[in-house]
């Protein structure tokens, strides 16, 4: 098969959409080498997470005489045709326009919903131009792919597709490796996300303030960009409640230094109240680390049943959740094990095949 991608988002986004459009051709081209890839991308961005997909195992098609924008959405349909592609996959809600006479079949990954969940957080115009795309290419496509149950049910809701049109298909991560083991005697609770108030990391700042004296010695330790005012409002009430020292934003975390991070920490807590699948959880849950995340189903689907599954929205009951694991042994233990056992849903080979799967029941 000549299976393509509309791969903006894995030569231009570090994080997010990049590592699952990376992730997931990563995937195919190691495990279906016999397949031809080309990746459609209105910019080549050459880097150090880019490196992999410029060598001779990947054709590249980028735009010629056209802006990258409208050739994106637009003009790209030709050249899938013009090249013969048998699938054509838009990982990041959207197809270009008149997909159906380019003669490929068309796969459309969405992700989650929020622009429709949560309306506010998006300007009248982000949120316009999210929804008209993602209807459109959930209309047009033959095949949609979600990336969790949650979202499943979310497309089904709010764009009216048949069910039988949409396969579930998880993510995997890259965080898959030698566990370096725990810091005894330091409990360290860890943050990994955006800083936003979707997220509601301010609940979990306001939780560390309830621990019980036992855990004075606990630091939660917060990776996460952008500076806005919700953050603002969060390093306000540190400084007024001086936690300055039980609270330690790190910067500049490269992947790697990620992955210690992530398989030293005691316990990860995720208090995010809407997510389309969670790929912090199963990082954490692949690096033998305890989870506590909210009871959205998505989060629920990427956590399993031996993680902690609460109700985020009350500072005190985070705390709670934070002193059974980190003051239970034998629990945080089971938790860790089971954990990376359910993890192993979400490896890469599994995933792969069952992608796989779905581009050749559509052909």
């Amino acid at each position: 098969m000549h299976i393509a991608f509309d791969a903006k988002r894995l030569f231009q986004n570090n994080t997010g959409l990049g590592n699952y459009s990376r992730s997931l051709v990563k995937g195919l081209q190691e495990f279906y080498p016999e397949h031809r890839y080309t990746l459609f991308a209105p910019k080549i961005v050459v880097d150090e997470k880019t490196s992999n997909f410029l060598t001779p195992n990947f054709q590249h098609i980028t735009p010629k005489n056209q802006p990258a924008a409208y050739w994106r959405s637009v003009g790209c349909a030709a050249d899938i045709r013009k090249n013969s592609v048998d699938i054509f996959h838009g990982l990041s809600h959207e197809l270009p326009f008149g997909i159906k006479k380019s003669a490929a079949k068309s796969i459309l990954t969405v992700h989650d919903l929020i622009f429709k969940r949560y309306p506010e957080q998006y300007s009248i115009w982000d949120r316009y131009m999210h929804d008209f795309k993602c209807r459109y290419a959930c209309e047009n496509a033959d095949k949609i792919i979600a990336i969790s149950k949650s979202t499943k049910q979310d497309i089904m809701t709010f764009y009216g597709v048949k069910e039988q049109k949409i396969e579930v298909v998880y993510q995997s991560c890259s965080f898959i490796g030698v566990n370096l083991g725990k810091i005894e005697n330091t409990p360290l609770i860890l943050y990994v996300g955006s800083i936003i108030e979707r997220k509601n990391l301010f609940n979990l700042v306001k939780a560390m303030e309830l621990l019980p004296k036992s855990l004075d010695q606990a630091v939660l330790y917060i990776v996460g960009g952008g500076k806005n005012a919700y953050r603002t409002q969060i390093e306000q009430y540190i400084a007024a409640k001086k936690l300055g020292s039980r609270i330690v934003f790190l910067q500049n975390v490269s992947d790697e230094d990620l992955a210690a991070w992530y398989q030293r920490a005691s316990v990860f807590v995720y208090p995010s109240v809407y997510e389309g699948f969670g790929i912090p959880v199963i990082e954490a849950l692949f690096s033998g680390t305890p989870v506590i995340t909210s009871t959205q189903l998505a989060l629920t689907e990427a956590a399993g049943e031996d993680s902690l599954c609460i109700d985020v929205s009350k500072p005190e009951v985070i705390a709670d959740a934070i002193s059974i694991v980190l003051n239970n042994k034998d629990l945080a233990e089971k938790m860790s094990e089971k954990g990376l056992l359910y993890a192993q849903r979400f490896l890469p080979e599994r995933v792969t095949n069952e992608l796989m799967a779905v581009y050749q029941n559509c052909i």
